[in-house]
């Protein structure tokens, strides 16, 4: 970090964001954690310009923000209070599952994409959670105390047993 980015209305000289839901975003200071007016005053601890880094889409600017929204509270949920993680490692994660959320929602990870025959393959299962997106993966990486995998863990299934006449 401490690096400059150009981007739509963006400026980058630390990690604290403040998100006033007009496409434009702000960066200063050392704090890893940012106010947003968009939301009812919610923090975040990325911002649009760092989830932009690393997925490519054409969602807007504001659609963006709330799937960071929505990432971080997941994230506080979950390891909110842990001090064994740093604040910019818990910055990369929200960054990370909010593009997971993207890719597993409005912008799949196209596996394998055909033209002749209109045919494409997508990437992942829904039922494989965080595992079924390169983004996901990097999340339960990123998390090294495992809560995010035994939060996500086992999903509970339920199935028809057949009955048998006698």
């Amino acid at each position: 970090m401490g690096s400059s980015s150009s981007g739509s209305n963006s400026s980058y000289s630390g990690s604290t964001s403040s998100y006033s839901g007009s496409g434009s975003t702000s960066i200063s200071g050392s704090s890893s954690s940012a106010s947003s007016s968009s939301g009812g005053g919610v923090v975040t601890r990325t911002t649009v310009a760092e989830l932009k880094l690393i997925i490519d889409t054409n969602l807007s600017d504001e659609s963006l923000q709330a799937y960071i929204i929505g990432a971080n509270a997941f994230v506080t949920e979950v390891l909110g209070d842990d001090s064994t993680l740093s604040d910019s490692l818990k910055t990369e994660i929200e960054k990370w599952f909010a593009a997971h959320m993207i890719a597993s929602s409005q912008e799949r990870q196209a596996k394998k994409e055909g033209a002749g025959g209109a045919e494409i393959e997508y990437i992942g299962y829904y039922t494989a959670g965080l595992g079924s997106t390169s983004y996901g993966q990097m999340v339960l990486t990123l998390d090294t105390t495992g809560k995010i995998r035994a939060y996500t863990g086992k999903q509970p299934r339920i199935f028809a047993i057949p009955q048998f006449d006698e």
